[in-house]
């Protein structure tokens, strides 16, 4: 399996995107046994996730994350699914949000 540290490049912090929850589970234990402190975020109803190289995990708002495609970035934006599954391109290319209605 691969292990988050690969998701920095040379930045010190990467967003992290999980499809559903069972990938959001997985995300957080995956971190949690990586040495990340996700003790705030056990019960957080967030799908997406900033993590540092200092070990913080933290939960993004669904409107930050597709604001973000909207402008050049020093960091990565990770689909985690694409990660896990070992994708060479893994990161997103855009908030995979859709309009309701």
């Amino acid at each position: 399996m691969r292990l988050l540290k690969e998701v920095f490049g040379t930045s010190s912090k990467a967003w992290i995107y999980c499809a559903n929850k069972d990938l959001q589970r997985q995300f957080l234990l995956q971190a949690e046994s990586e040495g990340f402190d996700t003790s705030l975020q056990k019960t957080a109803l967030s799908h997406i996730y900033g993590i540092g190289t200092d070990g913080h995990v933290g939960c993004l708002s669904p409107f930050l994350w597709s604001l973000s495609f909207g402008c050049e970035l020093d960091f990565p934006r990770i689909d985690y699914q694409a990660f896990i599954e070992g994708k060479e391109d893994y990161e997103c290319k855009e908030p995979h949000m859709r309009r309701i209605g």
